[in-house]
């Protein structure tokens, strides 16, 4: 295993693992994903560009034992297949939402909310009062009287009200899309157990072993999967996962010899 390959792994380990931070806006979370895959690919090109000495040494009929550099070189591996599946997963599905993602990578809202400034209404257009033409049949109505700045107030208020709609019409519908999310519960957890499974598996060169743990994972959250919207965030989050895992599972092999 190489100096490089080395740092550059654990580089994308610590980018991926600070990628879970809530703390963190969403446009900093996106940027250390992008790192983490950016360093991931560098690992791997620098590990199929460097000369297979263990590999020639087992064609040769050599045994290489696992040594301590190796063990800790498979630790590292899982541990970025495991830090890094969850924040691309994340990125991947909110990719999927289309202009939701990049309306938040902006920073844009699309309603007020609550406490936000309406426009000033406009003043009433200056002008001689409209004639009023008063019918002797027409029995007489209770007066109305219209004071000063009441049509303003009374312009103002509907734009507050037409504000409040959109703003409960845009919190409903941000509800009926994440309620799908909220169906999916402990995905982070197994999410973990998924991608260190699948490391393991092909790091130990049974590749059929990831059939199994999707097969797995499948069973145990088909009773949720009927539910609007999940059965595809489990499709497009699990696929991510799974192929971040055996992106870094199929460098540390490169990188392992």
């Amino acid at each position: 295993m190489t100096a490089a390959g080395t740092v550059l792994l654990v580089l994308a380990a610590l980018t991926a693992t600070a990628a879970w931070s809530r703390r963190l806006p969403l446009r900093a979370r996106t940027a250390l994903v992008l790192g983490a895959v950016l360093l991931l690919l560098a690992a791997f090109v620098l590990a199929a560009a460097a000369p297979d000495e263990a590999g020639r040494l087992r064609r040769l009929g050599v045994r290489v034992p696992l040594d301590a550099p190796q063990a800790l070189g498979w630790l590292l591996v899982a541990w970025l297949a495991a830090a890094g599946g969850g924040p691309v997963a994340e990125v991947v599905l909110r990719l999927a939402d289309g202009r939701r993602f990049w309306a938040a990578l902006r920073g844009v809202r699309r309603a007020p909310r609550d406490g936000a400034a309406t426009p000033p209404a406009a003043a009433p257009a200056a002008g001689p009062a409209p004639e009023v033409v008063v019918d002797p049949r027409e029995p007489p109505r209770p007066r109305q009287v219209i004071r000063p700045g009441g049509l303003a107030r009374a312009r103002q208020s509907a734009l507050v009200e037409e504000a409040a709609r959109a703003h409960e019409v845009s919190r409903a519908l941000e509800a009926g899309q994440d309620a799908a999310a909220q169906v999916l519960r402990g995905g982070a957890v197994i999410g973990v157990l998924e991608r260190l499974a699948v490391a393991g598996a092909l790091l130990a060169g049974a590749a059929e072993g990831v059939a199994l743990v999707v097969a797995v994972k499948a069973l145990g959250r088909y009773p949720e999967l009927r539910a609007a919207g999940a059965s595809e965030r489990f499709i497009i989050g699990t696929l991510a996962s799974l192929l971040w895992a055996a992106a870094a599972a199929g460098t540390g092999l490169l990188l392992l010899g």
